[in-house]
């Protein structure tokens, strides 16, 4: 599925988790484990705000995507560093 852009909220949403995305690559960069679990959480609020209060299960799976993408990255990143290790 993928976001309207014809729909505001989707647009909108879109650049949130753009941002959520490149600030938790970021502070995976940084190896800041804090912040990483803060947009996790971010992330995660907002699903659950699209598909209980909102309704949209479009905008929901796309948050999810993005989840599933940060998680990948973290895993990524461990892999990196064991092998530096």
């Amino acid at each position: 599925m993928q976001l309207d852009m014809t729909n505001k909220q989707h647009v909108r949403l879109r650049k949130l988790l753009t941002d959520l995305h490149a600030r938790h690559a970021g502070s995976l960069i940084k190896r800041d484990f804090e912040r990483v679990n803060l947009f996790h959480r971010m992330l995660m609020g907002v699903e659950r705000t699209c598909r209980e209060v909102m309704h949209d299960t479009v905008a929901s799976f796309a948050c999810d995507e993005v989840m599933h993408h940060m998680l990948n990255m973290e895993l990524a990143h461990q892999r990196i560093m064991r092998a530096a290790a």
